[in-house]
C-alpha cells in the first residue's frame, strides 16, 4: 500500500527514499519489514537467537559509543554531512534516542538474570549498560525514566527473591549472581534519582554538555485536521509516505500562523500511525496496524511455554 501511494505521490523520490531513508519512506517500510520477518523466522533456532542477540547488542554498543563520541567531540564527528546537528543521531531525533536507550536498558537487564557471561560478556554489557544510562540522562526523557525505574524494581525484586518464596522445596537453591544484581541495581538508583530530581538534573546537565533539546510535535487534534482535510482528496492512499510536511504546509489550521510555530515545517504527526493515516491513507495506515497486530500474536505464540522449552531458554 505504501509503495501505490509513494508511486501515485507525485514526488516518487521523496515518498520512495528521501533524502537519507527516513523513517517515513518506502524503503525504511521494507527495512523495517524485512528486520521483523528475520526475527520470526529464526524463532525456533536456539543458536540462531544466540547470533541475534549477539550480533545486536554489539550494534547497539556501537551505536552508544558513536553517539557518546559525538557528543563530547562536536556533531562533525562521523556526520556522514547528514547528522550535522548536535541532536542528531542514528536512530532518530533525541527523543528517538531515549527510547532505544531505555529499550537496550531492559534488553540487558533481561540477559543478565537469565544467561552466563565470561569477563568480556561481561565489560560489554557494563558498558553498553552504563552509556545507555547516559544517553537517558543527557536526553532526559521523564516519562522512559519512569518505566525503566519501574521495570528495573521489579527485576531487582524477583531476582532477590526468587530463590526463596519462588523456589520449590526439592528444587536445588541457586546462587544470585552479584553482577546481575549490581547492573540491576545501578539501572534502579538512577532511575529513582532522575525521577526525584530529573528537572534540576537535567538543567545541570544541559549547562556542562552545552545542549539544550525541545521536541515540538502537532498536537493529536491537529494531525486528524489533517487526516480529514487529506481525505478529502484522497481517502485510500493519503499524500504518500514522507510527505507530511507537504501535507502541513497546505491544510493546517490558519490560526497557527498566528503562533510562534507559524513557519515551522513539522515531518510528522503526533505519532507514528496517525502520521500514517495522513502519508499512506487509509489502505495504508489499516495494513500497517494488522500486520503489528499479526507481530504481536506470533511473538506471544513464539514466546509460550511450549515454544520456550522447544529453543531451550
Amino acid at each position: 500500500m505504501a509503495s501505490a501511494s509513494a508511486l501515485l505521490s507525485g514526488d516518487r523520490q521523496d515518498s520512495l527514499w528521501g533524502n537519507s531513508l527516513e523513517v517515513q519512506t518506502v524503503g525504511f517500510f521494507v527495512l523495517m519489514g524485512m528486520v521483523i520477518t528475520a526475527s520470526l523466522m529464526i524463532g525456533k533456532s536456539k543458536l540462531a537467537i544466540t547470533k541475534l542477540f549477539i550480533f545486536s547488542g554489539l550494534v547497539s554498543l556501537l551505536l552508544l559509543v558513536i553517539q557518546t563520541l559525538r557528543l563530547f567531540l562536536g556533531p562533525e564527528f562521523l556526520s556522514f554531512n547528514q547528522f550535522l546537528a548536535s541532536t542528531s543521531t542514528y536512530v532518530g531525533s533525541f527523543n528517538d534516542l531515549a527510547l532505544f536507550s531505555g529499550l537496550v536498558l531492559l534488553v540487558s537487564m533481561i540477559l543478565i538474570q537469565g544467561v552466563s557471561f565470561g569477563w568480556l560478556g561481561r565489560v560489554a554489557l557494563s558498558l553498553t549498560t552504563i552509556l545507555s544510562l547516559l544517553m537517558l540522562a543527557i536526553v532526559n526523557f521523564s516519562f522512559v525514566w519512569l518505566i525503566i525505574g519501574t521495570l528495573s524494581l521489579l527485576m531487582l525484586l524477583y531476582l532477590l527473591s526468587k530463590d526463596t518464596w519462588l523456589r520449590l522445596e526439592n528444587e536445588e537453591r541457586k546462587n544470585t549472581s552479584p553482577f546481575a544484581v549490581a547492573m540491576i541495581l545501578l539501572v534502579v538508583l538512577t532511575s529513582l534519582v532522575f525521577v526525584v530530581g530529573g528537572n534540576n538534573l537535567g538543567s545541570a546537565i544541559s549547562k556542562m554538555t552545552g545542549i539544550s533539546y525541545l521536541e515540538v510535535r502537532p498536537s493529536f487534534d491537529a494531525t486528524m485536521d489533517l487526516v480529514r482535510a487529506t481525505y478529502s482528496n484522497n481517502v485510500l492512499l493519503g499524500v504518500g509516505p514522507n510527505r507530511f510536511e507537504d501535507a502541513w504546509r497546505q491544510y493546517k489550521d490558519p490560526i497557527i500562523n498566528e503562533t510562534n510555530f507559524w513557519s515551522t515545517d513539522f515531518t510528522a504527526g503526533n505519532g507514528f500511525i496517525p502520521t500514517l493515516f495522513v502519508t499512506t491513507g487509509l489502505a495504508g495506515a489499516l495494513a500497517i496496524v494488522v500486520f503489528l497486530l499479526a507481530f504481536i500474536y506470533a511473538a506471544i505464540v513464539l514466546l509460550s511455554p511450549l515454544n520456550l522449552k522447544t529453543v531451550g531458554i
